[in-house]
């Protein structure tokens, strides 16, 4: 979710970049594309290719992330990802500076959105969010993971 004003300097710098990885993400065989990394600009802007089977939403933690905005495009399958302010959560565990993540305990209230195959959504570092949950069933994914550093 991005929330801004646009006279801020650091969302005029997110949409540079933005519009980098959207140009990556329109003009590639994102099916195609092996498990992995892609660097789409060194430090800045990095694409992790991931293929899973979606989990039931209790056995997945929230997590945040402090130096990369996360957007997560669903190439195939379908999933539910939770959402909540950083700002209701509570760390479980001290975050960790080599993966950029730090993990919650489950909160009371939180919201959640499917993703279908072509949806995308942006979070920023101050949400918590949980990825990988499965709808009715479990289902493979695959799903692009870029992160953008802030």
């Amino acid at each position: 979710m991005i929330v801004g004003t646009i006279q801020d300097q650091q969302d005029a710098e997110f949409a540079v970049k933005m519009s980098k990885v959207l140009y990556f993400l329109q003009n590639t065989d994102l099916s195609s594309l092996p498990v992995g990394q892609i660097v789409l600009e060194p430090e800045a802007i990095i694409a992790y290719v991931q293929e899973y089977t979606t989990q039931p939403a209790s056995e997945i933690p929230f997590e945040a992330h402090e130096k990369f905005i996360d957007m997560q495009v669903v190439v195939s399958g379908q999933e539910i990802i939770a959402y909540a302010p950083q700002s209701r959560l509570k760390a479980k565990g001290k975050y960790n500076s080599t993966t950029d993540t730090i993990y919650f305990e489950e909160p009371e209230e939180f919201g959640t959105l499917p993703l279908y195959a072509g949806d995308f959504v942006v979070m920023n570092p101050t949400e918590g969010h949980k990825p990988r949950c499965m709808m009715a069933q479990a289902c493979p994914v695959k799903k692009i993971v870029v992160k953008i550093h802030v």
